[in-house]
């Protein structure tokens, strides 16, 4: 725990001060920015998930190649 305090400190550092360099309306654009990120990640995520209900409702074989990788080969 103690290497990964040490390991991160300067990057928080970095930040924190970073942060403090640039204008409000700079980091207000970058805060939407974010949150834009972050609302399409979500939507992906969900549609994926939707995308592998689906498929497997389909088929009578799993359809997630990371978890039956010798299924998804034939």
């Amino acid at each position: 725990m103690v290497a990964f305090a040490l390991g991160t400190m300067p990057l928080m550092l970095a930040t924190g001060l970073g942060s403090s360099l640039i204008s409000v309306s700079a980091r207000t654009r970058l805060l939407r920015l974010a949150a834009c990120c972050v609302v399409l990640m979500g939507g992906l995520t969900v549609a994926r998930g939707t995308a592998n209900l689906i498929a497997a409702g389909q088929s009578s074989s799993p359809s997630c190649p990371f978890c039956h990788p010798k299924l998804s080969e034939k």
